[in-house]
């Protein structure tokens, strides 16, 4: 009863259209926060500068491998390593876009799924390659291809993955991507 006669106050009417005027300017406001085309290149460009700065340091350390030489490689391991390890950090760095992580997540996945091959793959097969043509086997040399091929594997997935998480921003917020770089 005490509600009935307080809702049919002046005063109660008033204030329901104030809040329900606050209420759609909030929600207005909300919606025009959504980033525009414009911001959603400007995100996508800063993680293909991270990505093509990684990709030319794992083409220096395959290049370095296929000289043979322990010095080359391991120079060329240590810039990759560094280079992963800064574009974890410029990533991480990098806010959500429209509250959605799917792009971002997916380039750190690459990120660490190529930290995980050098460890994994890419160490044993830079031991392979140092050593002198008479010191290895036919198993020595089968290892290291199934090596190879583990981690083209892994890195591959994770390629994958990248791409069609920044197919999914760019078709989200309608913008082309020009082209997959080429390594």
């Amino acid at each position: 009863m005490y509600f009935k006669y307080f809702t049919n106050k002046p005063k109660f009417k008033k204030m329901k259209k104030t809040i329900f005027a606050l209420s759609t300017l909030v929600v207005l406001f909300l919606a025009s926060c959504k980033p525009t085309k414009e911001d959603a290149i400007k995100y996508n460009d800063a993680i293909i500068k991270e990505q093509v700065a990684v990709m030319g340091e794992v083409n220096n350390l395959d290049k370095a491998i296929y000289t043979y030489d322990g010095i080359k490689m391991e120079a060329a391991y240590k810039k990759l390593n560094e280079q992963v390890d800064k574009s974890i950090e410029a990533v991480n760095k990098m806010s959500a876009l429209g509250g959605k992580t799917e792009f971002k997540d997916a380039t750190l996945g690459y990120f660490k799924a190529i930290k995980e091959g050098m460890v994994a793959e890419m160490r044993p097969i830079m031991t392979h390659y140092a050593k002198p043509v008479t010191e290895t086997t036919e198993a020595d040399d089968e290892r290291a291809e199934k090596l190879m091929d583990a981690n083209i594997d892994r890195v591959s997935k994770a390629d994958e993955a990248f791409y069609k998480a920044q197919e999914a921003q760019a078709k989200e917020y309608g913008y082309t991507i020009e082209s997959k770089p080429k390594f």
